[in-house]
């Protein structure tokens, strides 16, 4: 079972711990970067928004956001250069 991700109480826990002072960034954290790596949610969430843009073969495309890098692999199937990190 899929679990649903409250994003607005995420937000606002973030706000206030960023406020307070004690927010880290989940980032630096190897073990949360690793278990983001391995989330079928994210991977799933990457993949659809690849599939939308309708990437032609012959394009090449360059992931440059400042997420986690989930795009980048969902277009590899769909562009010939396809994806190298």
């Amino acid at each position: 079972m899929h679990s649903i991700i409250d994003w607005n109480c995420i937000w606002k826990l973030t706000l206030l711990a960023s406020r307070q002072g004690s927010l880290e960034n989940g980032y630096d954290k190897e073990e949360a970067a690793e278990r983001y790596d391995l989330s079928e949610i994210a991977r799933q969430d990457g993949e659809r928004r690849a599939a939308a843009l309708e990437v032609e073969p012959s394009w090449s495309v360059l992931d440059i956001g400042a997420g986690p890098g989930t795009l980048g692999p969902a277009f590899s199937p769909q562009s010939e250069a396809g994806y190298s990190r």
